[in-house]
């Protein structure tokens, strides 16, 4: 009996005194008292108990917290991929559209270069300029004196050749009919 003994001392320390007095005034034997050797009291169980489930719920929400962070970065390194992907594509949309206007300014200048120059089409010839060799500096233009002297020896036959005309002492009714000039004080003589 002296393992029954110290069985009751375990459970006696276990349980506390007071408790320990209760089962025995209920009628528990203290041969029963290695059935109750695994006992916890009912008040310790639900404390442990209660802490254990909101540890579980800490867990829980720690866990769908953590899933919530990696879905958030992951999120934001797609954002970050789509913004540098649409900054790029807006730096690109800029440059060609600053070329864009840079090209509209070099055929311009072109264009009205090879009027002055006598060119008949100058549209047609500005197909033939490559506008790289062009450039735009401000509002300077340089490089187009040397693209309309090569055009001018490539395509003489599309420019016109200034005749100088000579002005002598006289002037001939028959010339000024030839070149379409109109003597309009004759004409005017003979209606008064």
């Amino acid at each position: 009996m002296k393992g029954d003994n110290n069985m009751s001392e375990r459970f006696k320390q276990k349980v506390g005194e007071e408790l320990y007095s209760q089962i025995l005034a209920a009628g528990v034997k203290e041969t029963e008292f290695d059935m109750l050797d695994g006992y916890i009291p009912r008040a310790r169980y639900n404390e442990v108990n209660d802490k254990y489930k909101q540890s579980n719920e800490k867990i829980t929400l720690y866990e769908s917290q953590l899933n919530d962070t990696k879905k958030l970065l992951d999120e934001s390194g797609d954002y970050k991929n789509k913004y540098s992907s649409l900054e790029e594509k807006y730096n690109n949309d800029l440059q060609a559209k600053d070329n864009e206007v840079i090209n509209i300014t070099k055929r311009y200048a072109l264009e009205s270069v090879l009027a002055k120059e006598g060119a008949k089409h100058p549209r047609l010839l500005l197909k033939e300029i490559n506008l790289e060799n062009i450039k735009v500096e401000g509002e300077n233009i340089t490089g187009v004196d040397e693209v309309v002297s090569k055009l001018k020896e490539s395509y003489s036959d599309l420019f016109v050749t200034k005749k100088t005309s000579s002005k002598t002492g006289g002037h001939n009714k028959n010339e000024s009919s030839n070149t379409g000039d109109i003597d309009w004080k004759d004409k005017l003589k003979h209606i008064k």
